[in-house]
């Protein structure tokens, strides 16, 4: 867990079948200040093979967050990098 002398909270907006990663994908929130953030609903249709190099799914058995959704976070977070 990374260390910080910052003070507030650290708000990360993910789906349920995601492993958050605050400190890659999240947002700060300071104490002693109004805050406010806003959010759109982005929605991406990746094209099948041939068009695309998209696995249906890339988990291996030594996929550490095997409960959740793949994604590159979690690949990069699990030290095959």
């Amino acid at each position: 867990m990374p260390t910080t002398e910052a003070a507030g909270v650290r708000l990360t907006v993910h789906s349920k079948d995601e492993q958050p990663f605050p400190d890659t994908h999240g947002y700060s929130a300071p104490t002693g200040f109004v805050s406010s953030f806003g959010i759109r609903l982005k929605r991406m249709n990746r094209l099948p093979a041939p068009h695309g190099d998209c696995a249906k799914n890339a988990k291996t058995e030594e996929y550490i967050f095997q409960d959740k959704e793949y994604s590159t976070e979690d690949f990069t977070h699990s030290g095959k990098l």
